[in-house]
């Protein structure tokens, strides 16, 4: 009599950067150890979970690297089988409405006779899941033509020149490189009909970019004055001082007490002098306490939205860093603001702790 056959159920997922198991007695695991270290998954509630060990799953026309699996002891979606880890060994998936194939690519040939509706990209192992990337259809009647003179209240100047000026100070004045470099990298999403042509032939001259990119000079690196002589106490003459002995009573006459009270020779110590641009080695240090101290506020309310939907910023600023941080939040309300804190919360603890 044979014995039983039994199965392991398992998701083909798209989604999964790896393939993941509920731990079963049917399958031969191997414990995690320093020489076959566990992973941590981030599940959708954005709990972590830790694997218990490793198999390889009963595929034996596929190689050891494609069959490894990592064990959990639940998984609330069930084993999941990797999409992207069989194709990364030279196999193609072919989905349907009830089912799916993989096969081996020199086994197939896929012919289409039109073009894909969408298509997307991976790139393994830094971008183990497939990215599509959609147009989001926009409503004629709310784009705005930042450029053309509209009813709305973002920009009403009459002249292309000074709409431009506008546009690089909201920018908070860049360097006129830099503008046309993002505006041809099609970074600014929110100026749609803004050409680089159009800033060459219109370019602000603002005196706020001169002043954000001035260059100082250190001073007295190679002054022309005259170098002053160093003074110190081994150069300085020696200073000659009277003075009158304490022993012997006061004459009539102070002329008469210099003439005959011997000469003292004493060596004066001048305060000490620094020259101008003088180097030292002097160094300070000083303990300061953690304060936790931080200040937060949020900007009115915008003109125009952000391509992303935000309305507002949330400026933050940290007392014991001395750091202002901003993160764009879509509305006032206790959970964006909550968000906003939360995550520069994060990045200050990922930089300072």
């Amino acid at each position: 009599m044979s014995a039983p056959q039994h199965f392991i159920n398992l998701k083909l997922d798209s989604g999964a950067s790896a393939n993941f198991h509920e731990i079963s007695h049917h399958l031969q695991h191997r414990p995690t150890s320093i020489d076959n270290p566990s992973v941590s998954v981030i599940i959708p509630n954005g709990n972590v979970m830790t694997s218990k060990s490793t198999t390889n799953l009963p595929l034996p026309d596929l190689p050891p690297s494609a069959t490894v699996s990592h064990g959990f002891k639940s998984l609330a979606s069930g084993s999941l089988l990797s999409v992207g880890q069989i194709c990364n060994h030279n196999c193609t998936a072919v989905f349907t409405n009830t089912a799916v194939h993989m096969y081996k690519n020199p086994d197939n040939e896929i012919t289409t006779l039109n073009p894909p509706i969408f298509s997307g990209t991976r790139d393994a192992p830094t971008q183990p899941l497939y990215n599509i990337k959609l147009p989001v259809p926009v409503s004629p009647s709310h784009v705005i033509n930042l450029l053309q003179l509209q009813s709305s209240n973002a920009v009403k100047l009459q002249y292309l020149f000074d709409r431009i000026a506008f546009y690089h100070e909201t920018l908070f004045s860049p360097v006129i490189s830099t503008w046309i470099n993002a505006t041809d990298a099609e970074y600014l999403h929110s100026f749609p009909e803004l050409k680089s042509k159009q800033i060459r032939s219109y370019r602000p001259h603002s005196e706020a970019t001169t002043l954000g990119h001035q260059h100082a000079q250190r001073s007295n690196i190679r002054s022309t004055r005259t170098n002053l002589p160093a003074i110190n106490a081994t150069s300085a003459a020696p200073q000659t001082m009277h003075i009158i002995p304490d022993d012997k009573p006061e004459p009539t006459t102070y002329s008469k007490v210099l003439q005959t009270a011997p000469p003292t020779s004493q060596l004066m110590q001048p305060a000490y002098q620094e020259r101008p641009g003088h180097r030292t080695h002097h160094v300070y240090a000083e303990c300061q306490t953690m304060t936790g101290n931080v200040g937060s506020d949020q900007t009115g309310r915008f003109i125009v939205p952000s391509i992303s939907g935000n309305n507002y910023i949330f400026v933050l600023y940290d007392y014991d860093s001395n750091s202002i941080h901003a993160e764009p939040i879509p509305n006032r309300k206790q959970e964006s603001i909550k968000n906003a804190f939360e995550k520069v919360l994060r990045l200050l603890q990922l930089i300072y702790l």
